[in-house]
């Protein structure tokens, strides 16, 4: 469990925000939970199919209040009301993560929340009808969330590097590699009517996942001070050149794309770079902001 509120600072960008939620029960059997959903599969959205915490972009609404945000996205997605007093709020649990989807900066947060009422079960999770967004959310026990549950997922190099990053593609065949491996965990099946078997948590949801367990417990799942296995949380199947490279064409690819995006902040273009890279750089690099001092 996650102690006391957490009072860490936003990072302040001049790009998008987004917030999303870690929602904290106690189960049927008194177990910690909390919960994912599954996005549904849409070609627009970079997190498409992916397993997810609920949350999404800031709207004018919000008044530049992430936590705002998050509560707001949640209950659109899932019908818990985050902010009706049953739930207890605990902040921003851990450092912000700047990512760049569309080659435009997104600043991720994400908040805590706890169900502050154990004789009083919550809400069970409501798809709004047909739902765009999301294609079913269920709550996982916590303990299914350790470094033993890891392990590698292989994906494709065409699924990851799109057809105009040829030269990208080529590169890293030259250097060995033919398919991505991410660091996964294998969450337990959701309820029915959803007939999907042990969803993959990666990226972006399982970098969040691996923070806010390194706070709770003193060591992250991937990453810095994580077990040695999992320092990377992405492998080529190349060997160590081809991560090598790999590596380099990810940080490249990520420092481009910031410079985009400064171009059209100060009025130049912005030719948009492929998402998929981006999604994954953004999603492997492990790189979170740091927070703004006082």
């Amino acid at each position: 469990a996650l102690p006391g509120q957490c009072l860490r600072k936003p990072t302040l960008t001049n790009g998008r925000r987004a917030a999303l939620a870690a929602v904290f029960r106690r189960g049927p059997s008194g177990e910690e939970e909390v919960l994912f959903i599954k996005r549904a599969t849409n070609p627009t959205d970079p997190w498409s199919g992916h397993v997810a915490l609920p949350g999404g972009r800031a709207e004018e609404a919000d008044r530049g209040e992430d936590e705002v945000t998050a509560a707001r996205e949640t209950h659109e997605e899932v019908g818990i009301d985050l902010l009706d007093g049953s739930w207890s709020r605990l902040g921003r649990i851990t450092d912000d993560r700047v990512i760049y989807p569309g080659g435009r900066p997104l600043t991720v947060s994400l908040f805590g929340f706890a169900h502050s009422h154990p004789g009083s079960p919550p809400s069970e999770p409501t798809l709004p009808t047909n739902s765009s967004e999301v294609d079913f959310a269920w709550w996982v026990p916590t303990s299914t969330l350790m470094p033993g549950s890891l392990y590698w997922r292989e994906t494709p190099l065409e699924e990851l590097v799109p057809e105009r990053g040829n030269l990208a593609r080529a590169v890293l065949r030259m250097s060995g590699a033919q398919s991505l491996r991410f660091a996964a965990i294998a969450l337990p099946a959701p309820p029915p009517p959803a007939s999907v078997d042990k969803p993959a948590l990666w990226g972006l949801t399982l970098a969040f996942t691996s923070d806010m367990l390194g706070r709770a417990c003193g060591t992250p799942l991937v990453g810095h001070g994580a077990p040695a296995e999992w320092a990377s949380a992405f492998r080529s199947s190349g060997g160590n050149l081809a991560d090598a490279v790999l590596k380099a064409a990810l940080e490249g690819q990520r420092l481009r794309a910031v410079a985009r995006a400064r171009a059209v902040e100060g009025g130049g273009t912005l030719v948009a770079a492929g998402v998929a890279v981006l999604v994954m750089a953004a999603a492997v690099s492990g790189r979170r902001s740091k927070p703004v001092q006082s």
